[in-house]
């Protein structure tokens, strides 16, 4: 049997397993595991866990959250069809395969990431592929297809969610914490961390938040409602949501700072901590209006890869370059604070110019 090496396959990974074309036919992968570079870690039974054991439908959910990189893949045959209901039509899919490459074969065509539904990091953290299957919302990207499964793509009767994990009270704060209201001392930011993440970086210092596809979801007002009492019991200038990426689920990030705007006090900080690579000018726009006052962009770091081709799912650091531009403009880096204003002030809303300035500099 043929056996791909880790490194060599990853951008062919990035494509969700669509099929990596070798003459006429579409070749599929499945995950093995390398015995030899298991260290037991426990990451693949508690933190991305496999909703088809014993039976690899193509996620590859376990094979990017491996922190050995002990999974490898190996070429796979074609499975029987299955029949299914796409948005009250019988449609025939492919079996073996997740809901995601299900309706890619029948025709069904996911969003850019930044838009709903969108195969945004393709691990299940995020949720911004979810669809209605079988009457409840469930994650299309490790979601096994079944035969008969009724799946509807319009989502509108239903809140979105998302893994986080938090909120805690931090003394240092994120990109764009002030840094007048940082002293190493008082809690400077109540935070929370969502999965999932559209880049691969192995440095990732929040690895275990960033694969989980396991923890409970949360809407958008479940997770402000935690964090804004944790705001209030520790006394924090400002709230904060990082990951992971947050941008991945747009509808669910507005409305995440459009609940914490009605919950905490018009002084209190509501920032951001994002990788930028979504944040278009509209995107920026419609968080600025949704109440989010504090944005911070963090370029990653080299070696620079290729893009790569159809796919969502950046390599680390292959944005820096235009990211620069924007870690600059973030906010007005002042001298210092601004006249009169103590730990519930700062720096003035983040203002339009400043979100456009942003945005175009973060745009894809």
């Amino acid at each position: 049997m043929l056996l791909l090496p880790t490194r060599t396959i990853k951008e062919l990974a990035l494509s969700l397993n669509t099929g990596v074309s070798v003459g006429s036919q579409a070749q599929r992968f499945k995950v093995a595991v390398d015995a030899a570079r298991c260290r037991g870690c426990g990451v693949c039974s508690s933190v991305s866990v496999c909703r088809s054991p014993g039976r690899c439908v193509g996620c590859l959910a376990c094979y990017w959250a491996c922190p050995y990189e002990a999974r490898y893949l190996v070429p796979t045959a074609e499975q029987s069809a299955v029949r299914v209901l796409l948005d009250g039509v019988q449609v025939e899919v492919p079996g073996g395969v997740t809901v995601a490459e299900a309706l890619a074969a029948a025709g069904f065509r996911f969003n850019e990431p930044g838009r709903e539904p969108s195969l945004a990091c393709r691990t299940g953290g995020c949720w911004s592929c979810a669809l209605v299957i079988d009457g409840g919302l469930e994650r299309a990207c490790i979601t096994p297809v079944e035969e008969g499964m009724r799946i509807s793509t319009d989502v509108s009767g239903f809140e979105p969610r998302r893994i986080v994990h938090g909120p805690e009270p931090h003394t240092v704060g994120g990109k764009a914490t002030p840094w007048w209201e940082v002293d190493y001392l008082s809690y400077a930011e109540a935070a929370i961390w969502v999965a999932g993440c559209n880049l691969r970086c192995p440095q990732c210092q929040n690895y275990l938040v960033t694969y989980d596809n396991v923890s409970p979801a949360l809407t958008p007002r479940e997770a402000a409602l935690l964090l804004a009492e944790c705001q209030r019991r520790y006394r924090t200038g400002g709230v904060a949501v990082s990951g992971g990426e947050p941008t991945l689920n747009r509808r669910w990030l507005v409305s995440l700072f459009r609940e914490l705007s009605r919950l905490v006090g018009p002084k209190v900080r509501r920032h951001l901590d994002s990788n930028g690579t979504l944040l278009t000018p509209d995107y920026v726009d419609e968080l600025v209006e949704a109440g989010c006052n504090n944005i911070g962009v963090e370029p990653r770091a080299p070696p620079a890869l290729p893009p790569l081709h159809g796919s969502g799912v950046l390599p680390c650091g292959s944005f820096l370059g235009r990211l620069a531009a924007a870690s600059r403009s973030r906010l007005d880096p002042r001298a210092g604070p601004p006249s009169g204003t103590g730990r519930g002030g700062g720096p003035p809303p983040l203002g339009e110019r400043g979100a456009r300035a942003l945005g175009t500099s973060c745009a894809s």
